[in-house]
């Protein structure tokens, strides 16, 4: 190594230096790349040249991979026989296609795999560096080149590998290593490469599997200490999961090689006892069994026995020839056996025990000897009891040993109570629905292994038994509510929804499909406690005799529907001290529907118990009827067990007991109280509910690895209820008197019948209505001609009272014009009059001027006694004439508001003509037709008129005879002016003619 270095510095400085001229990094990059590429150059040479660009790809990548990238996979492939050389050369290489973090760098190195790839052979040269032949370093750089380059372009490599000749197999050369050897490390790098070659590449894993790599691995494994083993055997189980994965050729491949009965033995679990075998070996075999359930667990240990747990569910994932050889491996194998002690009696972490009871259910499903084994196994679980306040000298915890019980009873604890044996402990939700699918594949199609549980169940319990033990569990939580006598002790602690779900859900596997089983729940009857105490099918002379079984669900169904609506309301008032929620009310209700469901479907027998009681029909109704405050899932499932309970209720009048409800009396129930369309509607309500639409088959596995896991249905229900909903939602359209089965086998000419038929009803429905509303038009027609009629009479009273009124009108008018005229002519002569006077006042008011100038001319002397009493007589006229004069004024101006009066009373006049004239035209038009009213304005207006007419004659006749006063006054005076000796004007005759014109 000193000897290359020192070489390494004298190459340098014979590039990179010469005197009087630099040479910049890229340059020296392209001259050592120059100097691989020359064949007659000398080793010592290209041995400086690849040391030197070794050294330049830490500062100088983007140089070195741009020049010289090429010429160094060129010379691998020449094969030159150095491996110091070749070891330089190949981590140069790995060091240009690793990719870094950095953008640029990533890049580089993709364009760099790129680039090799587009190398003829060079994937060939690559591989061949593999060899045994190669040195240490030689072949783990190489396989680190190889895995970098398949991490990024994995499709080219595999299609190289499988053209290749010996690609396969250089790679499996470097799985054998020596113990303590520098060559497990070329294995452990391998294990890292295999897994990214064979993926997602059949062929690949056919060619590696048929050379011998399931033997390989298996051996690794059992070299490294099984499942207790590191790193290393977690490689080697995650190579032989992608060799399993999808792959049936390999699956089979692995069962003919007889590796199934390897795989046992790498949980630590012991293999079966040979059929002789002695008690002692029975004996160290008992002690190996409670040695694998008291094994403890770390985090490497757990994640390698789940690695494991996944390539056993791999190979039972098929449903042909192959699955069933494969399940009757690993039943003859142990496999069954170790996963039945590992899931219900060890000691090992609840997400282990977990996936060993889905890979049990693959390995139950279909399998009658797997079934069989698990029903005839007995196991002692084992548990650890860890104590709050040790006393002194006591450990913390304890191991605690239970009694021996049935395997399928140990289950049914494990999905309703959990590990622990104590309703208080608390189970990991995913475990619980693993042993509820391992249940589910325990009881599919084996009648045995139900009828089995049945008498268990129903067993009467020995005296030694608790109360709640695993044969009484199930019906205690079927029967018994969380608001029950056995939980009112602690009436404010929670209950757990998913152990009353779980039980319906267990209950319902048993009774699926199986009249048997159907038959037998029939004759189970349950005292006050919840214990089975007679036959049904005995007569009991007791008047108080015991529920039968399906009453007790129907009257929990009830108690729970109840409870749920006191926990909403009060969930909406806010209220402390909730110890569950409505939703936890809503499982335990989805469970006993699911529960009814199941059990009612094709059993007349068992709708017949359940209708025997009108009380229990009407416990689904009312949720299914009412339009708010319920969910809509309970609403959907309870309209869905009512369809099922008429759909397949086939009891007629004469054949049930009195007070029994039959088809007749349960269709016209359903169409009143929820009606057709309604009916529809919840049942698809339930197939929109995401509760119920995220339910797939492989819901119970999701949550093993679900963030909040919630479960409602397990998928056999879901899988039910889609096959059949169509049908029931149809159910209440069929006539009481039929059947859906016998409708289906109708003839298409019959169905066609039955539609025509059911138009014409409906078209004789129409007209009967069209009919009654005809009647009612008819009433209505009657009617109005009576009001025609009374309207007639009362058109011509008003059409008689408007000619009347016309009349009056028009004798209104003549009697009008006439005193027009004869007001005129009246207000002529007063007006002449009045001017008349006014001339007569002033020549008085000058004849009196003028008198009154002589008197005071003579005033200095002595008057006579007769000018005396003519001055005062002249005086007194005088204020009479003033007087006069202002009452002639306010005459004038009274003459005048008569005047503008008259003026009104003329357009009024006018306008009453008009109207007069209209309704005359609306008169004649009106006698065609009734007329909407009497024509009351025109006479009231008429009316009206008169009236004024009338005291503008009266208040004229005043003025006239104001007048006539004042003219007698005036000729009083002119009489007692001449009298005084006063030259007074002449008008006698005008006074005579306005005599004759008064």
């Amino acid at each position: 190594m000193l000897h290359g270095l020192d070489l390494l510095r004298k190459q340098y400085i014979k590039y990179a230096a010469t005197t009087g001229q630099g040479h910049t990094p890229e340059e020296t990059i392209k001259a050592l790349a120059q100097k691989l590429e020359d064949p007659a150059g000398a080793r010592e040479d290209r041995r400086a040249a690849l040391l030197s660009l070794k050294s330049l790809v830490r500062n100088h990548a983007d140089f070195v991979s741009m020049h010289a990238l090429v010429p160094l996979v060129r010379w691998i492939q020449v094969g030159e026989k150095d491996e110091d050389m070749l070891r330089t050369a190949v981590e140069c290489c790995l060091a240009l296609c690793q990719v870094p973090e950095d953008a640029a760098g990533r890049a580089r190195a993709l364009d760099n795999m790129a680039r090799l790839l587009s190398e003829k052979d060079s994937l060939l040269s690559l591989i061949s560096l593999l060899s045994p032949e190669h040195s240490f370093y030689t072949r783990f750089g190489a396989l680190q080149w190889l895995v970098c380059i398949v991490e990024h372009r994995r499709a080219e490599v595999q299609e190289y590998v499988l053209t290749a000749p010996g690609g396969c197999s250089a790679v499996l050369q470097c799985l054998e290593a020596a113990p303590s050897s520098s060559t497990e490390i070329i294995r452990n790098e391998a294990l890292l490469l295999l897994p990214q070659l064979v993926k997602d590449s059949v062929d690949i894993q056919k060619i590696v599997a048929f050379e011998g790599v399931f033997e390989r691995l298996l051996d690794i494994v059992a070299q490294e200490g099984r499942i207790e083993g590191g790193v290393v055997v977690q490689d080697a189980l995650e190579g032989l999961e992608t060799l399993l994965r999808h792959n049936v050729s390999n699956q089979n491949y692995f069962r003919e090689t007889l590796s199934i009965p390897l795989l046992a033995p790498l949980l630590f679990y012991p293999p079966p006892l040979a059929p002789q075998a002695s008690e002692a070996a029975a004996h160290e075999r008992t002690q190996h069994v409670q040695a694998f359930l008291l094994q403890e667990w770390d985090e490497q240990k757990l994640n390698n026995a789940r690695i494991l747990m996944r390539c056993i569910g791999h190979l039972v994932d098929g449903q042909g020839e192959g699955h069933r050889a494969n399940q009757w491996a690993m039943c003859k194998g142990g496999l069954v056996e170790a996963l039945v002690q590992l899931a219900l009696a060890s000691l090992a972490p609840a997400a282990l025990k977990a996936q060993a009871l889905h890979v049990l259910a693959s390995l139950l499903h279909g399998s009658r000897p797997v079934q069989d084994l698990l029903s005839t196994m007995v196991v002692t679980p084992v548990a650890l009891i860890q104590h709050p306040a040790p006393a002194e000298g006591q450990p913390p915890m304890e191991l605690s040993w239970q009694s021996p019980q049935p395997a399928m009873l140990c289950l049914i604890a494990l999905v309703l109570r959990g590990p622990g044996g104590t309703s208080d402990d608390q189970l990991p939700l995913a475990v619980r629905c693993a042993a509820l699918h391992a249940f589910e594949a325990l009881v599919e199609q084996n009648m045995d292994v139900r009828m089995t549980l049945w008498h268990a169940f129903v067993a009467a319990p020995l005296p030694e038994q608790t109360h709640g033990n695993a044969s009484q569990i199930l019906l205690e939580s079927v029967v018994h509510l969380p608001t029950t006598s056995l939980v009112s002790h602690a009436k404010t602690s929670a209950f757990d929804p998913y152990r009353y779900l779980f039980a319906s859900t267990l209950l319902s596997y048993l009774l699926q499909g199986s009249d048997t089983s159907k038959e037998f729940a029939r004759r189970v009857r349950l005292n006050d406690e919840g214990r089975c105490v007679a036959d049904a099918t005995v007569p009991s002379m007791d008047d108080d005799e015991p529920a039968t079984l399906i009453h007790v669900v129907v009257g929990n169904l009830a108690m729970a529907l109840r409870e749920h609506g006191e926990t909403v309301r009060r969930e909406r008032a806010a209220q402390t001290g909730l110890t569950n929620s409505s939703e936890d009310w809503t499982k335990i209700i989805v469970g006993y529907l699911v529960l009814l469901s199941v059990w009612l479907w094709h059993s007349s027998s068992s709708i017949q118990d359940f209708v025997s009681e009108s009380a229990n029909l009407q416990v689904l109704v009312q949720p299914a009827a009412q339009s708010t405050g319920v969910d809509p899932l309970i609403q959907g499932l309870s309209a869905f067990v009512l369809g099922i309970a008429y759909e397949f209720h086939a009891a007629t009048e004469g054949d049930v007991p009195e007070g029994v409800l039959t088809r007749q009396t349960m269709h016209p129930i359903l169409h009143t109280r929820i009606g057709a369309d309604q009916f529809s509607t919840r049942i698809l309500c339930v197939k929109s509910d995401p509760r119920f639409a995220s339910c797939t088959p492989e819901v119970l596995e999701s949550v093993l690895t679900d963030v909040q896991p919630s479960l409602w249905f397990t998928w056999p229900f879901v899988e039910f209820w889609k096959d059949n909903y169509v049908r029931v939602q149809k159910s209440i359209l069929v006539d009481p008197n039929t059947s859906s089965a016998s409708e289906a086998e109708v003839p298409a000419e019959l169905l066609d019948a039955r539609q025509r038929i059911l138009l014409l009803q409906t078209e004789l429905a129409r007209v009967q209505a069209e009919a009654s509303l005809v009647e009612g038009l008819r009433a209505d027609l009657a009617k109005a001609q009576e009001g025609v009629a009374l309207a007639d009479q009362e058109r011509q009273t008003a059409y008689e009272a408007h000619e009347a009124t016309k009349k009056e009108l028009e004798a209104a008018h003549a009697s009008h014009a006439a005193a027009q005229k004869e007001l005129d002519a009246r207000y002529a002569t007063a007006q002449a009059e009045l001017q008349h006077v006014h001339e007569d006042l002033q020549s008085t008011k000058a004849q009196l001027d003028a008198a009154l100038c002589e008197a005071q001319q003579a005033h200095s002397a002595p008057a006579p006694v007769e000018d005396a009493v003519t001055v005062r007589a002249l005086e007194a006229t005088r204020e009479e004439l003033a007087t006069a004069q202002t009452q002639v004024a306010h005459l004038e101006e009274a003459i005048q508001g008569k005047v503008e009066l008259i003026q009104t009373l003329e357009a009024q006049l006018a306008a009453a003509d008009r109207a007069t004239q209209e309704a005359r035209q609306a008169a004649e038009a009106a006698q065609a037709a009734p007329p909407a009213s009497a024509p009351t304005q025109t006479t009231t207006s008429d009316d009206t008129l008169a009236e004024q007419l009338s005291s503008l004659q009266t208040e004229n006749e005043d003025l006239l005879v104001l007048l006539d006063d004042i003219m007698e006054k005036r000729k009083k005076e002119k009489a007692r002016m001449r009298q005084a000796g006063w030259e007074v004007s002449d008008d006698d005759s005008d006074g005579d003619e306005e005599e004759g014109i008064i």
